[in-house]
């Protein structure tokens, strides 16, 4: 079976781990780590990355928030981050070093986020 490198953002555990996921079910595997149906959550400034995050995670009733520099807002619940190929638009392996990411992701709590969201300035 042939797998891409992957990093997975846990909300709850506030951890960030390299995964495998199956190539021929990038999908179910990417929704199965965010715990939903998946949407972008954030392009990576490289234009070769991308975090997803849950679809439907502002509905959801726990209280964990991702938080990435340069992306708009945090986003509620887990995130999975997968390279692309910007010609065709595939999923392919992650090339991010872990080291990259924790220093790019903050790990918040609902006030915390709230108050992040109420502050930010316009447009950020």
């Amino acid at each position: 079976m042939k797998t891409l490198r992957a990093l997975h953002l846990n909300a709850h555990a506030k951890t960030i781990i390299e995964v495998q996921i199956d190539a021929k079910n990038t999908l179910k595997e990417m929704q199965d780590a965010v715990g939903g149906l998946i949407e972008v959550g954030f392009d990576w400034p490289d234009n070769r990355h991308t975090a997803y995050v849950n679809e439907e995670g502002m509905f959801g009733e726990h209280e964990d928030w991702v938080l990435i520099q340069g992306a708009p807002n945090p986003f509620k619940g887990n995130a999975i981050i997968c390279g692309f190929n910007p010609k065709n638009g595939e999923t392919v392996g992650c090339l991010l070093t872990l080291e990259e990411v924790k220093g790019k992701v903050k790990f918040l709590d609902t006030g915390t986020a709230r108050l992040y969201i109420w502050n930010a300035p316009i447009g950020q």
